[in-house]
């Protein structure tokens, strides 16, 4: 193909430039799957794409399917899977290339399947004690950044919806007997910059207060007096995940804002593991006179160990954050997944 400017003073046209166009009558769409709050790419080996422009068709752009995302610094719009597809042709986005005079040629033609990913360890996890209503749930919710506009981009689509955030920017999830698991995509953005995040709500029977007597509510969690979301454990109490193998060679971190009131030898915040005695141990803890974290396989120190003065941990709720790297916890008949 051609390329032809204006007309020239002795009656010819300039010459721009020359394609070679390949024409196809039915193109064929390449299959790609993408789990929901990633960004689409052209190629699924995590080739760049920057030399590129997606162009989703318009069924797609009026759909709910993806979230157009045109503030970003990429000098494109970038769109980012916001909804699980029902039909093979839900998403579908041609990949263009610029070629001469700023001429857009398509180059890979892309079907997208949008899922939830499989691999527990790309979510964030939130233990939910039972709850008889919705009320009930949000006296336990988490406090978001009202900074970050948190929005729900999706969730499980049960018999109602589960997940929520109020007035306040607190999310929560309504879990019971009939439904004791819920996934939820948020959306939070700073300025220019959106981001996704993949929660796993579980519900856990084992999220109690404990046995002493001075606390009222062992059936479940609810906030301690005065303070939102902040559980009031008296040392026997624990919130258990469900089995499953976590954080599969890759990395991880604990976190959480502790009010340490007394130290108990192997007090711990967080333990996994494959079992009493098994291969695999984690445990960060809050010593007899310090605190200290660490990673135990087969009885070998590996990662991080820190140790702090107790005057720093007791009388404020300091910030408490274990970070490891390639390891791999499984699950055993069993397990140790205890906050």
């Amino acid at each position: 193909m051609e390329l032809l400017g204006d007309s020239t003073a002795d009656d010819t046209r300039e010459f721009l430039g020359f394609e070679i166009v390949d024409i196809f009558q039915q193109p064929t769409a390449e299959e790609q799957t993408a789990y929901l709050g990633d960004k689409l790419t052209a190629y699924a080996d995590g080739t760049s794409d920057a030399a590129l422009t997606p162009e989703p068709l318009q069924a797609t752009l009026n759909s709910s399917y993806v979230y157009q995302d045109a503030s970003g610094s990429t000098g494109r719009t970038e769109y980012y899977a916001a909804e699980l597809t029902d039909n093979p042709n839900d998403v579908l986005v041609y990949w263009m290339e610029s070629g001469e005079v700023g001429l857009q040629w398509p180059l890979i033609y892309k079907r997208y399947t949008l899922v939830w990913p499989d691999d527990p360890s790309l979510y964030s996890h939130y233990l939910r004690p039972a709850a008889t209503s919705a009320s009930d749930a949000a006296l336990t919710a988490v406090q978001l950044s009202a900074d970050n506009v948190p929005i729900l981009q999706f969730q499980d689509p049960l018999d109602f919806p589960r997940a929520f955030i109020d007035e306040t920017s607190r999310f929560y999830t309504y879990l019971d007997a009939s439904q004791p698991q819920h996934r939820t995509l948020l959306r939070l953005s700073a300025g220019t910059t959106i981001a996704f995040e993949r929660i796993w709500s579980s519900l856990s029977s084992q999220l109690v207060r404990g046995t002493n007597p001075a606390f009222a509510d062992v059936s479940g969690v609810v906030p301690m007096g005065g303070r939102l979301s902040a559980l009031n454990l008296d040392g026997t109490g624990y919130g258990q995940l469900p089995a499953g193998t976590y954080f599969n060679g890759g990395s991880y971190t604990v976190e959480a804002w502790v009010n340490l009131a007394s130290y108990a030898n192997w007090s711990r915040l967080f333990d996994f593991s494959n079992g009493a005695g098994g291969a695999s141990q984690m445990v960060p803890g809050f010593r007899t006179s310090s605190w200290r974290s660490r990673v135990e396989p087969q009885a070998m120190w590996l990662g991080r160990i820190m140790q702090l003065d107790p005057p720093s941990l007791t009388g404020s709720p300091p910030r408490f954050s274990h970070s490891t790297s390639g390891v791999m916890w499984p699950s055993s008949s069993t397990p140790h997944r205890r906050l």
